[in-house]
């Protein structure tokens, strides 16, 4: 019960806040964020008290710090505590990684380490292999980061061992094949486009995920054009 009281003072906290930058929050709002996070945390602690089994509640008690703005040391305790239950961890390594993005309390470079390490830790979870194609992701959506970064041999090196290693595991994850087939038409890696795109069925995947239509037509016109 104290771990759904969290779970429910948290939403309520965000439901107060609105989810625009720190300038956009009212008074109001503010006040009443702080408060149900101060309540969720008292929640979550007698929770994890009750049952230190469940790697959720560290998850929740990560958001917490997040919006507290709680030291880096106290989630990276709950961040601990979550993966020494044994359980899977991919929604409490999903937790960690928005700490630490840089409109919160970290940085790019941050949360690229943190994705690297998931990446070579995957028995974390079943999807944290996704957490480094995801920072570039978040970082192309939210930061507007122009498409040309994505072209660059770093980068894109990053992503198709991220995509790759969690398609390996999951062949049929159509909205991640085409993912890994736009990342590779904005590196320009012809041969892999080609590749992907015969295994990608356009009647399960959302043409909006990356960009619409349009993109998506673009992409399969380049595929085509070179041989």
């Amino acid at each position: 019960i104290h771990y759904f009281r969290g779970k429910r003072a948290i939403q309520l906290a965000w439901e107060a806040r609105g989810n625009g930058y720190a300038d956009t929050v009212t008074a109001e709002g503010r006040t009443i964020f702080q408060r149900e996070l101060q309540t969720a945390k008292q929640e979550l602690e007698q929770a994890w008290k009750d049952d230190s089994s469940d790697p959720d509640i560290c998850q929740a008690m990560i958001k917490v710090c997040m919006g507290l703005g709680l030291s880096r040391s106290e989630m990276e305790q709950w961040f601990q505590r979550g993966l020494s239950t044994g359980l899977d961890a991919s929604l409490l390594c999903y937790a960690k990684h928005y700490y630490l993005a840089a409109r919160w309390h970290g940085s790019l470079q941050e949360q690229l380490a943190f994705s690297r390490e998931c990446l070579a830790n995957q028995k974390y979870g079943w999807c944290v292999s996704l957490l480094l194609w995801d920072t570039y992701d978040d970082h192309r959506s939210f930061d507007t980061a122009p498409q040309s970064d994505f072209a660059r041999s770093a980068e894109w090196a990053d992503i198709k061992l991220s995509l790759s290693t969690f398609l390996e595991k999951n062949p049929d994850a159509m909205k991640y094949r085409m993912s890994y087939a736009y990342y590779a038409w904005l590196a320009q890696d012809w041969a892999l486009l080609k590749e992907q795109l015969t295994r990608v069925d356009p009647a399960m995947v959302s043409p909006e995920n990356i960009g619409g239509r349009a993109v998506y037509d673009q992409i399969v016109a380049d595929a085509n054009a070179h041989h």
